[in-house]
């Protein structure tokens, strides 16, 4: 894979895996994200290193509790790069979280599939990632640290083998819509190849 496709692979599952973080009980105030019901619009861009032009992002994604400690969720993703080529990505996975001293740490894990095109070159592969972090109330805003690993099933020598590290802060305006922010470094395991992401988006309850 070209670095730039490599870099893709991990922001298609990094929405998956902020997604699948969800917690909070019924009668708490409207803080965090987890446990809640609801859909997600986020447009981000993306730094890659030796590459000069940005690459732009478009998600929609949703979640959805089915147990006090188990959120799942799905999300499609649209990358491009001007001139040069764009992938798709779906995902679907779950998280399992708990209360813990006022923070809510969580696991998830999720599947995904993505098809590139980026000039005469095409690569379908199906995806995998793996994701941990916190979600801890501050004031009316909620505050996400989370480290996400994001894989496809080539061989090891191919495959994209990426870190993520990233933070994200969420703030519910009203009970049922919500603005939040995300910033996030991508490294791919065992090359020079990097990436900064930005992202910014919308959720909304159901």
């Amino acid at each position: 894979m070209n670095p730039t496709k490599k870099i893709t692979l991990a922001l298609g599952l990094v929405v998956a895996g902020a997604s699948f973080a969800q917690t909070a009980s019924t009668t708490a105030p409207a803080i965090g994200v987890l446990g809640q019901s609801y859909s997600e619009f986020s447009y981000g861009v993306t730094d890659i290193t030796r590459v000069s032009k940005d690459q732009q992002n478009l998600g929609v994604a949703a979640n959805v509790p089915v147990t006090p400690h188990l959120d799942l969720g799905a999300s499609y993703g649209y990358s491009w790069l001007r001139g040069i080529g764009h992938t798709n990505d779906v995902a679907a996975g779950a998280t399992a979280y708990t209360a813990w001293n006022g923070v809510k740490p969580f696991v998830g894990a999720g599947l995904g599939y993505e098809w590139d095109r980026y000039g005469t070159s095409r690569d379908d592969s199906a995806t995998w990632g793996l994701a941990a972090g916190v979600e801890i109330p501050v004031s009316v805003v909620s505050i996400t640290p989370q480290v996400v690993y994001a894989d496809d099933f080539h061989g090891r020598a191919n495959s994209a083998q990426q870190w993520t590290y990233g933070v994200e802060g969420n703030y519910w305006i009203t009970k049922t819509a919500a603005v939040f922010g995300d910033v996030g470094y991508v490294d791919v395991h065992g090359t020079s190849d990097h990436a900064w992401q930005y992202t910014v988006g919308a959720r909304f309850r159901f």
